[in-house]
């Protein structure tokens, strides 16, 4: 598996450290208005079955997800530090429908706040 732009990727997260139940996260790789996000660059160049553990201190969750802040919001707890276990599950082409829906839906920043300032 190969990650490029325009790439749909899944994801197993699991918070630690509590051993959750992994929650499989869907996105298509390098559509933020910006260019890659923080957690886009942690994914370069991962193949299969690739585990990384990442730790965020709270203020750093909206910069390091940016437009895909929503997807991970089960994880974010305010005012804790997160941990995360992410392993890639699988890689495919995003069908041109995919990317559009996408790219529309990428205009909120995940805060609630509607201005479009984080994404």
């Amino acid at each position: 598996m190969k990650i490029d732009p325009l790439t749909k990727i899944t994801l197993s997260v699991t918070s630690e450290p509590a051993e959750s139940t992994p929650q499989l996260v869907t996105f298509i790789y390098g559509l933020g208005i910006s260019g890659l996000t923080d957690f886009e660059c942690a994914l370069t160049g991962r193949a299969d079955e690739n585990e990384i553990r990442l730790c965020l201190k709270p203020d750093d969750h909206p910069h390091f997800f940016e437009h895909l802040a929503p997807l991970f919001k089960p994880f974010l707890k305010t005012g804790d530090e997160i941990y995360l276990r992410i392993t890639l599950v699988s890689t495919e082409p995003a069908s041109s429908s995919e990317v559009v829906k996408a790219m529309a839906s990428n205009h909120q920043c995940g805060c609630g706040c509607d201005c479009g300032c984080h994404s």
